[in-house]
């Protein structure tokens, strides 16, 4: 809306910056605090208050056994579940094949009791769509899903859209943190503004 309205001017600039930096004021110990949980020790785990011990970024990739007092914060789970998903491709050879579309969760639900973790980490997939892509269908899946995302990004570029950039930047982001196509709101929320925004690219390149 700034862009295509020729409200990006320097005193809006000034002021979005001012609002921005109030706004930081009391957010920024949560934010500090955040950050501090993420990655308060990578390489030891750290034992929480009720005997909750928080694994560390080198522990979720190396601990040989868990425990249903293990804690994984946000990276060191999505580090666990990289970990696993190399080990599948060693253990099942699925580098071609994959699992077969969504059949990877009982997968991930048989490590968890092999390292005797929680119940609720078996219950997750992957949060990371281009493993995801790759677990499911194979190598086939994972070029696939990257081939979309390189074309986003080449065609959001030339046509110099900003709306259609960040549509790109989200999706290239979320799907390291997401499984997006796990979801039907996720398929969709892709799916139809990529068709919208590649459609409206051919009009614009067509004579």
């Amino acid at each position: 809306f700034i862009f295509q309205r020729g409200l990006f001017t320097k005193r809006n600039t000034v002021i979005v910056l001012i609002g921005f930096g109030l706004l930081l004021i009391p957010l920024s110990s949560k934010i500090k605090e955040r950050f501090d949980l993420e990655f308060q020790n990578t390489t030891e785990n750290v034992k929480l208050e009720n005997n909750i011990i928080n694994v560390s970024l080198k522990n979720a990739w190396e601990q040989k056994s868990f425990g249903h007092e293990y804690y994984f914060n946000g990276t060191a789970f999505r580090l666990y579940q990289i970990r696993i998903f190399k080990e599948f491709l060693e253990e099942d050879h699925i580098f071609f094949t994959g699992y077969g579309a969504s059949a990877e969760q009982s997968k991930i639900k048989a490590k968890q009791l092999h390292y005797e973790l929680y119940d609720y980490y078996g219950d997750l997939n992957f949060h990371n769509q281009y493993i995801q892509s790759f677990s499911g269908v194979g190598i086939f899946g994972f070029l696939l899903t990257v081939a979309m995302v390189i074309t986003n990004w080449i065609k959001s570029i030339k046509t110099k859209d900003f709306i259609f950039f960040f549509y790109t930047l989200l999706t290239t982001s979320i799907m390291f943190t997401e499984s997006l196509f796990q979801r039907q709101r996720g398929i969709v929320f892709f799916i139809l503004l990529y068709c919208i925004f590649h459609h409206t690219y051919t009009k614009k390149v067509t004579p």
